[in-house]
């Protein structure tokens, strides 16, 4: 399903820095995080056990933010074509 976003994917990954070089992509996004969609677009939840441990996990009270801008794009293009969210 992703070959489709190839292009952007693409682009988004020569503008990011990467500390797990970008196993989910490598997975063909088997390999991805948990995530939780918000319904707003760049906004998902990090539902990893240890999110802490991400450099891209952005504390804000007892939840944490993804900012991984590939995981962000991989959501809400995912979520948008299949109706839900890979968790």
């Amino acid at each position: 399903m992703y070959t489709q976003h190839e292009k952007e994917i693409r682009e988004i990954m020569k503008h990011t820095d990467c500390p797990k070089d970008f196993s989910c992509y490598k997975s063909g996004f088997q390999n991805i995080c948990k995530a939780k969609n918000f319904g707003v677009e760049s906004v998902i939840e990090c539902l990893e056990d240890n999110p802490q441990e991400c450099g891209f996990a952005h504390p804000y009270g007892h939840l944490h933010f993804c900012r991984c801008p590939l995981r962000n794009f991989v959501e809400q293009k995912f979520s948008a074509e299949t109706g839900s969210s890979r968790r």
